[in-house]
């Protein structure tokens, strides 16, 4: 074979091969977990009025990421007597671990010190850490509560109602501040109604007619949740005030019910989530 063929076969195949490579799938880049944990103080409401004391508190650590199926297992390292912790998939993209109550903060703080907390995750893409720092608490002043509480109890759920509460101010050192209210099927644990990531500001949410069924009981939650978020880590300090109430019958002749609040805003048409569905079901 001449030299001048033998190259030419040589830089045929080298062609060849950069184009088969070239036409290859890159590799997905990897997806990334952003930790968090939260601190919560939980009240109970009973009547119009907030209540006075914490019933009792508990601390959630977990992580987020982009893309179900991602990873299938993670764990968390922290100061803390019960590290390593094992975290639970609760969804297609997060892992949460929340811990037992603890009758006083200081109860919780001792099991969950100040300090670093790293989250590693493992599964289909290459494993990934995030950590953040955790250094203060940083809690709402203000004590969520519901403002017409003994007005829900009886409502007709054929007709809308507004739940009125109180609004807090976020504190200085946090990044934001949002408001949660969540129901709950009392019996299936399942919910039902939501208004999630309101302004601290907010002060009312609208329960449309028939979102609820007559003669059945709820569960309520409202949330002060004072965040601090540096790069892709969360810090949570939630205020949670939680609650009953049991609906009315379908047809009850009279006003709308919510009274004191404006009739006019009647007459327009006017969240705890997987911890407490956990642990009622545990108890």
């Amino acid at each position: 074979m001449k030299f001048n063929s033998f190259r030419t076969i040589v830089g045929t195949l080298a062609l060849v091969g950069a184009v088969s490579a070239a036409a290859q799938p890159k590799p997905a880049l990897a997806d990334s977990v952003s930790a968090f944990i939260f601190n919560n103080t939980v009240f109970n409401q009973t009547s119009n009025s907030a209540p006075a004391s914490p019933s009792f508190y508990f601390f959630s650590i977990g992580a987020t990421f982009q893309t179900a199926g991602s990873y299938n297992a993670a764990t968390a390292t922290y100061p803390g007597p019960g590290s390593p912790q094992t975290l639970a998939l609760i969804g297609p993209t997060e892992f949460n671990f929340s811990s037992p109550a603890f009758s006083s903060l200081s109860a919780l703080q001792t099991a969950y010190p100040f300090g670093t907390y790293t989250v590693t995750a493992t599964g289909g893409q290459p494993t990934s850490v995030s950590s953040l720092t955790y250094l203060a608490n940083f809690f709402s002043t203000t004590i969520p509560f519901i403002t017409n509480y003994n007005s829900l109890n009886g409502f007709n759920p054929e007709r809308s109602f507004t739940v009125g509460y109180n609004s807090f101010t976020p504190g200085p050192n946090v990044t934001n501040g949002f408001t949660f209210f969540t129901i709950t099927n009392a019996a299936t644990h399942q919910v039902v109604f939501q208004d999630n990531f309101q302004s601290p500001s907010s002060m009312a949410a609208i329960i449309a007619a028939h979102t609820l069924s007559p003669h059945t009981t709820y569960d309520f939650e409202l949330d002060f949740s004072n965040r601090l978020v540096v790069g892709s880590t969360t810090q949570g300090f939630d205020m949670r005030t939680d609650g009953f109430f049991t609906t009315g019958p379908a047809a009850v002749p009279g006003p709308v019910a919510g009274a004191g609040l404006p009739g006019l805003l009647l007459a327009s048409g006017g969240v705890l989530g997987w911890w407490r569905r956990r642990h009622r079901q545990a108890a």
